[in-house]
């Protein structure tokens, strides 16, 4: 069988999607199996730098396009179904999606990853030409899909909440991370980084874009309280800077805590283990996430986890995490914080259910189960 996938987010400074993407495709590679895999991806300025990764696999037979700029197709794309696709690639049995959308195809079954529904349950929270054009796209694509795959089973439901009529195969794929698995800080690495990085001593830890989903300012208020009993603690947080993050610069402002939070910007995954592993707390108070990679990551490297008690932190997370309502005052933020960090047992065991937790998700059994579907299709 040959497998098309739409691999250009793992062109460059990889986050969610593109991780996703590669990890999938890398991890079905893997399998024992007679399938042959062709991620297709436009590398016209030459931004993926990464072909050494497809030679381990004589399954993978990449469709690199340096001719002409990926968001020039993606974009006569929107209005246009001439040069499909599989046109670079040539035909395939099945095609897979990592990104909402479908583009033109000539040929195979197509199958999307739906990894949230934040653009209908929380609107405001896109910009609003981002919101038109990603829901026209995305329910013109649930048309002409033959099956989707979800990160969770709260992103399922999210989905049939919105199109319950919807009578293709919705499966669950649960994400892997076992590029963090197992990881054990060394000593010299960590100072590297610390370095590097320009990292305090104690601080507090976030991952992820800036923007009003993430409820960042209900953080940076229980930071504020924090600081009074914790003088010396600091917040790092690293990601990349979102859509409306001007309020939130602003309460930065406000609460006189620029001198005290560290804005590293994205960083490596080599470097943000160790992050991870030197963060006293990792605290993530999303309204809303398909999935929720960040907190499972920190788990993985050994960080205590402080996570709102949204319904798909408590079904990944379970046990291993404590949680607060996103609706919580920062005065309530800040006392579980400070009851955590101040008791080592608590830290220890949360460790360890953490490293436990984290260790069910792996990218074998997301390849597993998403090839299952392929086969049946």
């Amino acid at each position: 069988m040959k497998i098309l996938i739409d691999a250009q987010s793992i062109v460059e400074n990889r986050t969610g999607v593109g991780r996703y993407t590669l990890n999938l495709l890398l991890a079905m590679a893997q399998l024992k199996n007679p399938h042959e895999y062709i991620p297709v991806y436009f590398n016209f300025r030459r931004r993926f730098k990464e072909q050494f990764l497809w030679e381990k696999y004589s399954s993978i037979r990449p469709c690199e396009i340096r001719c002409v700029p990926g968001f020039v197709m993606h974009r006569l794309w929107r209005y246009f179904s001439f040069l499909p696709l599989d046109y670079f690639s040539g035909r395939a049995d099945v095609v897979l999606f990592p990104n909402y959308t479908i583009e033109p195809l000539s040929s195979g079954k197509t199958v999307m990853t739906v990894h949230d529904l934040c653009f209908l349950r929380f609107p405001d929270t896109l910009m609003p030409k981002n919101l038109r054009r990603l829901k026209r796209a995305f329910e013109k694509s649930l048309s002409s899909s033959d099956a989707v795959l979800t990160v969770s089973e709260f992103s399922r439901s999210e989905f049939f909440h919105y199109y319950p009529s919807y009578q293709k195969p919705v499966v669950v794929t649960p994400n892997g991370i076992d590029e963090f698995l197992g990881f054990i800080p060394d000593e010299e690495q960590q100072k590297r980084v610390k370095l590097t990085h320009s990292l305090p001593e104690d601080f507090l830890l976030y991952v992820g874009a800036v923007e009003p989903r993430k409820n960042l300012i209900l953080l940076l208020k229980a930071f504020s309280i924090l600081r009074k009993k914790y003088p010396d603690l600091k917040l790092v947080m690293a990601g990349t800077k979102g859509w409306l993050s001007g309020e939130f610069h602003e309460t930065v402002h406000q609460l006189d805590l620029k001198e005290w939070i560290l804005f590293p910007g994205f960083i490596s995954d080599e470097d943000l283990k160790l992050i991870y592993s030197l963060a006293k707390l990792f605290v993530f108070p999303s309204i809303y996430e398909g999935f929720g990679l960040p907190p499972l990551e920190a788990m993985a490297c050994g960080a205590p986890v402080l996570a709102s008690s949204i319904p798909v932190h408590r079904e990944i997370l379970g046990n291993a995490a404590c949680f607060c309502s996103p609706d919580a005052s920062p005065h309530e933020w800040a006392e579980t914080i400070s009851r955590i960090i101040s008791s080592t047992e608590t830290v220890s065991d949360m460790v360890q259910k953490g490293r436990t937790t984290a260790a069910a998700f792996t990218w074998k059994k997301t390849a597993e189960l998403t090839l299952n579907l392929f086969e049946k299709l």
